[in-house]
């Protein structure tokens, strides 16, 4: 009898481990309670249970087809399940119920399902749902930018449930076959291609916020200058299923700048910019009708000032299109600078070459340069192209010499070999090295320092006067003899000179006298076949000498000086 009673009090107490885990006597009141209950099911993984709820709760749960208790069930673990419900008794009845881990996000807005779906798939959930409204839900659902806002995270494809209780379930998401990036901006497209570059992907995907993608759409323009703006060279896109995705391939990429300029100050700017940091090769996008009809014609006229500042020198390659200009394997010196007339130019040509410069880079506005160069049309073996120059390269002081010109940047490029022995003596005055002279030139120095502190006076045409008068005296020599005689060093030392050894030792004791003095250069001074004496000898010697802001051409054979 005692082992009966033992048997029916042990299969008691297994009957109570698998009843429901709710007795009936339980009353839930709150979704926390229900919530709580679920927890406690997926813990034990039961398979059926049931519960009963007060009246208010229960009709909350069963209202819109049960959309409450399904969301319940689901923000309770839950993935599926079997329901019987009894409305008067309030009971719900689960079975066949089904757990899961995946996670949960219950958004109320489009927004807000966006940046959930964006997270989830960042996380590398391969499962998971989204609790909506069931309106929002179906709309989301029915237009597909739910697989729009899934490309923003990298996925290509997925697996979307919709239930008109509201809940869309997410799995299976299939990321992009090549790198992708999301950009809502242009800042973020020029850093997606650069980093593209650096992986050098020929292929790419680039998501676009959808106010970015409409833009685009509507504005041709607009999608040039942001490719314009970018690494991107070459390349190809076509528009994916997906809303606001470009499948770019066959990309190539540039090695250089891109910039977008929408005004003239803009594009003066960034030559500027890009001079500063010495960039070797760089493009525009002239993105304004006005500005590309400004500068299609003569494209670079406007800008000398520009290149000038920043340092580009005549060693560069300009190019254009109608839309583009190019500038490559362009080489920057720190001297380079604008110069809008003649004197200018002479002035930092002679300045450059007293300063011992081995090249010296002139970069001419449009006026300047015609009339030095001559107009388009001739050229360097033209006898008439280059007169300009070579006499503004022998004013200032420079005996030996190649020049180059580039008429489409302004530029006139003097390689200096060599200068007339006064101005390398005078540069040795300058800076402090007479005793590295030879020995002739350091003797034609003191002498030129005695003299010129003999003639030194306040007033620079008395000063003018007593060297012409010192220097008058001279015996002329032909030209072309040894090179003493072509020199200060014959004048002052032998008192034998030419022409060109007069005008030497002008330069030295007038520059040390105080005076601006510019060499004659050939067609100014000589004039050939005028004014021949019996020796054949061109008269008057003479150099160029600024007086009250003015050049005034002064002869030897003390005749009046004349105004330039």
């Amino acid at each position: 009898m005692k082992k009966r009673l033992l048997s029916i009090l042990l299969a008691a107490i297994m009957l109570l481990s698998v009843l429901p885990a709710a007795a009936a006597d339980t009353l839930f009141s709150t979704e926390e309670q229900l919530l709580e209950l679920f927890d406690q099911q997926k813990a034990a993984q039961a398979e059926e249970f049931e519960f009963t709820c007060e009246q208010d709760l229960f009709a909350r749960l069963m209202e819109d087809n049960g959309r409450l208790l399904h969301v319940l069930l689901r923000k309770g673990g839950i993935a599926s399940a079997r329901v019987q419900y009894g409305e008067e008794s309030c009971l719900v009845k689960l079975s066949e119920t089904q757990y899961t881990d995946a996670p949960w996000a219950e958004c109320a807005t489009e927004e807000e399902a966006c940046l959930a779906i964006r997270r989830l798939l960042r996380d590398g959930n391969e499962s998971f749902a989204l609790l909506c409204a069931p309106e929002l839900a179906k709309a989301l659902a029915e237009t597909g930018d739910l697989r729009s806002y899934a490309a923003q995270a990298g996925v290509e494809g997925l697996s979307l449930t919709y239930y008109t209780n509201g809940i869309i379930q997410v799995q299976d998401p299939v990321p992009f076959a090549a790198p992708w990036a999301p950009v809502e901006n242009t800042a973020q497209f020029d850093a997606a291609v650069e980093s593209f570059a650096l992986l050098e992907a020929d292929e790419f995907y680039i998501i676009f916020s959808p106010a970015l993608f409409e833009t685009l759409l509507e504005d041709e323009e607009q999608r040039t200058i942001l490719h314009a703006s970018s690494m991107l060279d070459r390349f190809t896109y076509t528009s994916e299923a997906l809303y606001g995705v470009l499948h770019y391939t066959r990309a190539s990429y540039l090695t250089y700048p891109s910039l977008v300029c929408r005004s003239l100050e803009e594009l003066q700017e960034a030559i500027s910019h890009l001079g500063a940091r010495e960039t070797p090769s760089f493009r525009f996008y002239l993105a304004d009708q006005g500005l590309r009809d400004l500068l299609m014609d003569t494209p670079l006229g406007y800008l000398h000032h520009d290149e000038a500042e920043a340092g580009l020198t005549y060693e560069v390659q300009i190019s254009h299109n109608s839309n583009y200009v190019f500038y490559t394997n362009a080489k920057y010196i720190r001297h380079a600078e604008l110069l809008g007339s003649a004197e200018e130019a002479e002035d930092y040509l002679a300045a450059q070459a007293r300063a011992g410069a081995e090249q010296a880079s002139l970069y001419c506005t449009p006026e300047l340069y015609t009339e030095l160069a001559g107009e388009e049309g001739s050229y360097p073996g033209d006898p008439n192209c280059l007169d300009g120059i070579y006499a503004m390269i022998d004013r200032a002081g420079v005996s030996d010499y190649d020049v180059s010109i580039n008429r489409s940047s302004g530029a006139i490029r003097v390689q200096i070999h060599g200068c007339y022995p006064a101005v390398e003596i005078l540069r040795a005055v300058d800076t402090e090295t007479v005793r590295e002279l030879p020995s002739q030139q350091q003797d034609c120095l003191a002498a030129a320092l005695d003299l010129a502190e003999h003639c030194r006076n306040e007033d620079p045409m008395e000063t003018l006067e007593s060297i012409r008068q010192a220097l008058a005296e001279i015996e002329l020599l032909p030209e072309g003899g040894d090179a003493e005689a072509d020199s200060a060093v014959g004048a002052l030392l032998q008192k034998k000179a030419s022409l060109r050894g007069l005008a030497d030792a002008f330069y030295l004791v007038g520059s040390l006298a105080g005076l601006e003095l510019r060499y004659p250069s050939l067609p100014a001074a000589y004039q050939p076949g005028e004014g021949e004496n019996e020796t054949g000898l061109l008269l008057p010697p003479g150099l160029w000498l600024r007086a009250d802001e003015a050049w005034v051409f002064v002869t030897l054979d003390l005749s009046e000086g004349t105004e330039a």
